[in-house]
Parts: structure tokens; C-alpha cells; sequence
């Protein structure tokens, strides 16, 4: 019953770390770019890894949340199961649609100059 609750957990957990590694990145970014312009900051694009990290780090535990609940399904379990595979099939494709946006975000930084306002 606890592995059971972990799991579900993790498999929401996946749909909002997604989200807030997006939006973590684009005010990280926003913050740190005035200060680099001033001199004053670390490159940007350290956020923009971080980031990435994460969302992989959550679209793993998705997949691997929806590989043991697909063995599980096939074992006989309860609809429970099918409930948390949904979630993590969610927060895997929210996990696929934030790293595009900060693939995104981070290859407009080699395009464009440092400090274009």
C-alpha cells in the first residue's frame, strides 16, 4: 500500500516538476540576464542545464512509473494502476513539451547577442 502511494506521488510528481523547471528557467533566466549585461552574473545557460537535469530526471521516473504499472496491468491489478500510467503518460508528454521549450529558450541564446534588448 505504501509503494503504491510512493508511486503515485511520483507519477504526479513527474506533471508538476516538469512545469516548474520550465518556469524556474524562464525567471532564472530573465533575472540573471540583467545582471549579466551589467557584468555582474554567471552565464545564463546554467540555468537552462539545470533545467534540462531535471526534466529528464522526471520524464525517467515517468517512464519507469509507466513500465511498472504496464507489468503490473498485465498481471491483474487493480484500475488504480491504469490511473497512475495515465498520469505519468501525461507528465511524460509535459516533460517532452517543456525540454523543447527550453531547448528552445537556450538556442536563442547562441543566435542572439549577450545583451540585445
Amino acid at each position: 500500500m505504501k509503494l503504491a502511494r510512493r508511486s503515485f506521488g511520483l507519477a504526479g510528481a513527474c506533471l508538476f516538476v516538469a512545469a516548474a523547471a520550465w518556469a524556474i528557467n524562464q525567471q532564472a533566466a530573465y533575472v540573471l540576464a540583467s545582471t549579466h549585461c551589467m557584468g555582474a552574473g554567471f552565464p545564463i545557460s546554467i540555468v537552462s542545464i539545470l533545467a534540462l537535469i531535471l526534466l529528464v530526471g522526471g520524464a525517467y521516473h515517468a517512464i519507469r512509473i509507466i513500465v511498472r504499472s504496464h507489468a503490473a496491468e498485465s498481471e491483474g491489478a487493480q484500475n488504480d494502476m491504469r490511473v497512475r500510467r495515465f498520469i505519468a503518460i501525461v507528465g511524460l508528454c509535459a516533460a517532452l513539451l517543456f525540454l523543447f521549450a527550453i531547448g528552445l529558450q537556450a538556442v536563442a541564446l547562441v543566435f542572439l547577442p549577450a545583451c540585445a534588448a
